[in-house]
């Protein structure tokens, strides 16, 4: 059973709910989420990684009723706007994709004290 819940993401002004991912759809968000997000880190954002934020966030959204990932690509929304909803949605994947600007590992490991 899943604990996770539906975050909402606003893009060009519409609400769009981000559901948990099923499988199927993380079978195609992972790969995109890794590829993509390195991209941003190292600063070499090319057109196939901006359209793939529009996939991985198009594969994670509830779509409104014949929303075609086309129709999604056309819409008026801001670079920023999807990177945020892409970490959403990879988050929903139960990744844990880095934001641009921080440093991947920024996190020191635990240490015990026995």
């Amino acid at each position: 059973m899943s604990t996770a819940e539906t975050k909402t993401v606003t893009l060009g002004g519409q609400p769009y709910d981000v559901p948990p991912v099923t499988f199927s759809n993380a079978a195609k968000i992972v790969p995109l989420v890794d590829k993509t997000f390195l991209a941003i880190r190292e600063n070499r954002l090319d057109e196939e990684s901006i359209l793939n934020l529009g996939r991985i966030v198009y594969l994670g959204i509830a779509k409104p009723v014949e929303l075609t990932e086309p129709q999604f690509l056309e819409q008026n929304i801001g670079l920023q706007e999807m990177i945020a909803a892409a970490l959403v949605v990879a988050g929903q994947a139960n990744m844990k994709a880095t934001p641009p600007g921080e440093a991947q590992g920024a996190t020191s490991p635990p240490t015990s004290t026995s």
